[in-house]
């Protein structure tokens, strides 16, 4: 380009690479947890949100401190549960009061996997974890991304 130029690259968010075959599937591997979760108008438990880096499950309220302790103890090494509430108490999902939008849709319970581990849901021919790389987490490499700025021109 003629004149001064600069090409600013970025990316929103980074990745951490995953192996499919190590996914651990909460409704397969803790089938005790499915009966705490809220149900849909046929009885069916509702599918969690966001992905197999940030999974929010929607747990019964009574149900919600049995819940918390199942995933923890089961997932100890893997990752972490967090209530959405101390997320958002903590400013996870930034510095101003969630929209009512927002918390009409998330999910009350939130399982964090560390760094390589991916926890989800499945069922055939919806949900399973396919890829090699992810995002959505809390670690350094979702979280980071580079810039790169090169000049052009004089």
């Amino acid at each position: 380009a003629p004149g001064r130029t600069l090409l600013l690259l970025t990316a929103d968010h980074g990745q951490t690479a995953l192996d499919p075959a190590t996914a651990w599937y909460v409704n397969q591997q803790l089938p005790a947890l499915v009966p705490l979760l809220r149900t849909d108008s046929n009885g069916r438990p509702l599918a969690p949100a966001g992905s197999c880096r940030d999974m929010f499950l929607y747990v019964r309220d009574e149900a919600l401190d049995d819940a918390q302790a199942m995933l923890t103890q089961a997932l100890a090494g893997r990752a972490e549960v967090w209530r959405t509430s101390d997320m958002i108490a903590q400013g996870f999902f930034g510095t101003t009061t969630p929209s009512p939008e927002f918390l009409g849709r998330v999910g009350n319970l939130v399982v964090l996997p560390y760094r390589g581990e991916a926890v989800w849901w499945f069922e055939q021919d919806r949900f399973a974890q396919k890829h090699r790389g992810a995002h959505g987490g809390l670690t350094p490499d979702e979280m980071e991304t580079v810039l790169l700025a090169l000049p052009f021109g004089s």
